[in-house]
């Protein structure tokens, strides 16, 4: 574990490198300027499903952002938590304005509630292939959930447009990261 040089509890990220979630909280510690350890965990090695990360995540999903004794589990609570906990601390994650910060949250539970889900993990995608019997899918369980995930991307990228539309500058909301 990182000991750091300031009062604040050691921070742990646990993700994996084609994780946009661990992405979005790893981007969160940064502009923060927080320093973390971080440990890859493999979805495709079925990692989180070991004994080991399943102590510290029952739910065995990922990201997963330890502060001191603290579990967090969920990406976009995280970045709230990071926000609040160290609000002086490098970049805002959130706008001062209370409207432009309910602006982002909509977008953020655009993507985290209704595209993210979409990006099924192989863990996931294996048991909605057990589940709904694709294996026996003409065009096959692979390209059956594939046609599936682009039809309900492509649904839901023009509710994606419009939000962003009404709020944009170089970012999504203005001209900060948020």
């Amino acid at each position: 574990i990182l000991i750091m040089s300031t009062n604040r509890p050691p921070i742990t990220l646990y993700g994996y490198y084609r994780s946009s979630s661990s992405h979005r909280v790893q981007i969160g510690l940064r502009l923060k300027q927080l320093e973390f350890t971080y440990h890859s965990i493999s979805l495709d090695a079925l990692e989180q499903e070991t004994p080991a990360f399943r102590a510290i995540n029952p739910g065995g999903q990922i990201p997963v952002l330890v502060i001191g004794d603290n579990v967090f589990t969920h990406a976009f609570a995280m970045l709230e938590l990071l926000e609040e906990l160290f609000p002086d601390a490098g970049t805002p994650l959130l706008p001062a304005d209370p409207v432009s910060r309910a602006r982002a949250r909509e977008i953020a539970q655009c993507v985290a509630c209704l595209m993210q889900p979409m990006m099924l993990p192989r863990s996931i995608r294996l048991r909605m292939i057990d589940a709904f019997h694709l294996n026996d899918h003409p065009d096959g369980a692979q390209a059956a959930c594939a046609t599936f995930i682009k039809a309900q991307l492509n649904a839901m990228l023009p509710e994606l447009n419009r939000l962003v539309a009404r709020t944009a500058g170089t970012y999504a909301v203005g001209d900060q990261p948020t």
